[in-house]
């Protein structure tokens, strides 16, 4: 096992610390990496990763996630089944209601880089 750190927002975080933690996960321990990093940001994250100074880091994502917001349409649709699957029995209210509460960051689609 090996640890795996969450950095969120990380679209704000300095590039010097950046770069450093690029240097952690590239220590290797018997040939293998000892620190995995996982980056979570919003749209900002790619164009700072693409900065001269954090090239190198850049290259050297393996995955990348995009999630894109869903639609009210979309977030309705999936609305019967997440309210029960959450605990809650009752009727979830109107349609009306159930558009009026979709907000983008209610749901995501995920698009692979």
């Amino acid at each position: 096992m090996r640890p795996i750190p969450i950095v969120d927002e990380a679209q704000e975080m300095n590039h010097i610390v950046l770069s450093e933690l690029r240097l952690l996960s590239s220590t290797r321990f018997d040939s293998r990496s000892i620190l995995g990093v996982l980056l979570v940001g919003d749209e900002r994250l790619p164009d700072k990763l693409r900065r001269e100074e954090l090239v190198p880091l850049g290259s050297r994502l393996r995955t990348r996630l995009v999630l894109q917001p869903h639609t009210p349409a979309e977030l309705a649709r999936g609305h019967p089944h997440r309210a029960p699957a959450a605990g809650r029995v009752r009727s979830s209210g109107s349609a009306r209601a159930r558009s009026s509460s979709a907000r983008p960051i209610a749901g995501c689609r995920a698009r692979w880089r």
